[in-house]
């Protein structure tokens, strides 16, 4: 598979598990989300790591501590997200302001580790930026804006 595929594949996956899970944690809860969430992550690891055995002998001390702060992170992350899932009246706000956020962040982090971004990809955070502002907002927020 292409890399341009899996990237666009990935960005609409990650657009629609948030709508899922949040009609799932209506009925539900997103607790028990999250127990899905961990179940099918574990089966995807056993599947990789049957597959993938090598990869355990390029384990160093550094990617050690890099995978245990990815994971704590990852798992920060998804439990933020589902709180303000719950807290928030607006589901489609913070879906976005987590996958718009993402794209920014990511933008400008991968600066600080040799990642240098061209003219056009800077352009996309910024306009990933201005997104997630304009759906916080909502429709009352922009026309005070325009009005004002």
């Amino acid at each position: 598979m292409d890399y341009r595929l899996a990237t666009i594949l990935s960005t609409i996956f990650f657009g629609i598990y948030p709508i899922l899970g949040d009609r799932a944690s209506q009925i539900h809860g997103s607790k028990v989300n999250f127990l899905f969430y961990t179940l099918y992550m574990l089966i995807v690891s056993v599947f990789f790591l049957i597959f993938n055995r090598d990869d355990f002998s390029k384990i160093t001390k550094t990617s050690f501590v890099y995978a245990q702060g990815f994971a704590l992170f990852i798992i920060a992350g998804f439990l933020l997200m589902t709180y303000a899932w719950e807290i928030t009246p607006e589901k489609l706000s913070v879906i976005m302001v987590t996958i718009g956020f993402c794209t920014i962040i990511t933008a400008v982090l991968g600066n600080f580790i040799g990642s240098k971004l061209d003219v056009y990809q800077w352009a996309g955070a910024l306009i990933a930026l201005l997104g997630v502002i304009l759906v916080n907002l909502g429709r009352q927020g922009v026309n005070n804006i325009i009005n004002s």
